[in-house]
This record gives C-alpha cells, structure tokens and sequence, in this order.
C-alpha cells in the first residue's frame, strides 16, 4: 500500500510536471523564435561580408546566396566542435596575432568585429565566437527546452516519487544500487532521466553513481507537501 509521502509526491509531481512542461515549451518557441532572428541576421550579415570582400569572385547574387548558405552550414560545424571552456580560458595576448586578426576582420568586411574594441587575442576569440556562434547556440537551447518540455511531461510520476520519497528522508547523497534494490523492475535510466527535471536532484555518475537533492530543494519541496490538505 502507498504510503501518505508516496501518495502527495505523486500528487506535488503531477502538479510539477505538467507546470515544468508549460514553462519550458513556452521557452522553446520563444528561444526558437530568437534563433530565427539571429539566423536571418547572421545570413545577411555573412552575405554582405562576402559582397564586400569576395565580390570579385561571387560576381553573382545567387553565388553569393549559395556561399553565405555554405558559411551558416559552417557555422553549424563549428558550434558542434567548439570547446567553450577554452574560449573563455584563453589568456593569450600577442599583438601581432590580434593585429593579424583584425587586418583579416577589415579584409572580409566584419567592420563591427573591429568597431567592438577589444585589443587582445582572446578578445578577439570570444567577440568571433559570440557573434558567429548565437544562432546555432540559440537554436541548441531551443532543441534542449523542448525536449526537456517532453520529458516532463511524460514523467512517470509513480517511479520518481520513490526516488523523491528516498531522497526527502535522507540527509544524504543515496547510492543508486540502494533505490534499485527498492524497485528493480523500473526503467532506471529513464527515472533517473525524468527525476532530475525536479529542480535540485542531481546524479553523479562513476564507479559508485550517487543521486542527491539540495537541502534547499529538500526543505522547499517538504514544506509543500505538509502544506496539502487531505491525507
């Protein structure tokens, strides 16, 4: 039989998942709309970067449409290869480099690259990433909003009130074995995908995999579920 914490977990979980759906959907469409903005913009800015640099070469509007296509393509890759801890890490600082840089900024037109102001290489590294890079970081956080959206709202609210309920009652990180042996039979990955939409539950993955939630989160969400009336 559930017990009186099961039962409200399940009813708060309800309430949440279906609140969490909402707000990260209504989020996805508004980032969605944002990275369509900045993709019209970054388009037309690489195509006028392209008319004023190459036109020798893209005589041709249609060949200039194909490049500034080809560049956004490009823009893509790199976004999926960029490795942003080291961008915002980057402490080099050689005038000749960031002259070099700039003088190529001049060359292909990005006038607003220079206009900005910033003198050193890494400066310069994170104004390039920062403006080239929106548009495919704007449409990744759209993707990841609504995909978060569905994975609330197809949250098994019966699962993740188990791991809740462990995690309430434990002032503790628990051992992931500790809640299997408590419903072997759950889909795992799937509880422990949908449980951390639960804002403060997080899961450290290695050797021993560790599930935990804040004290904050903890004392936020037992305060809530004392506050419901009925049993």
């Amino acid at each position: 039989m559930a017990t009186r914490l099961h039962r409200r977990l399940v009813e708060w979980l309800n309430a949440y998942r279906r609140k969490h759906a909402t707000w990260c959907l209504a989020g996805a469409i508004g980032v969605a709309l944002l990275a369509a903005i900045a993709w019209f913009l970054t388009f037309w800015v690489i195509k006028f970067v392209l008319w004023v640099g190459f036109s020798w070469v893209l005589a041709n509007p249609f060949l200039r449409t194909l490049g500034a296509l080809g560049v956004c393509g490009l823009v893509v890759v790199a976004h999926r290869r960029a490795n942003w801890e080291q961008i915002q890490e980057l402490k080099t600082d050689h005038p000749a480099l960031a002259g070099s840089l700039q003088a190529a900024a001049w060359i292909t037109g990005d006038s607003l690259f220079v206009l900005a102001g910033p003198k050193t290489f890494s400066s310069l590294v994170k104004v390039w990433a920062m403006i080239t890079l929106t548009a495919p970081r704007l449409t990744q956080l759209a993707w990841e909003l609504y995909r978060r959206s569905q994975t609330a709202a197809g949250m098994d609210v019966e699962a993740c009130a188990v791991v809740l309920a462990t995690l309430l009652k434990s002032d503790r990180k628990v051992p992931l074995d500790e809640l299997i042996q408590k419903a072997p039979d759950l889909d795992w990955r799937r509880v422990l995908r949908e449980v951390t939409v639960v804002d403060g539950v997080q899961v450290r993955l290695g050797e021993d995999p560790l599930v935990s939630i804040a004290d904050s989160e903890r004392e936020e969400i037992t305060n809530q579920l004392e506050a419901m009336p009925g049993t």
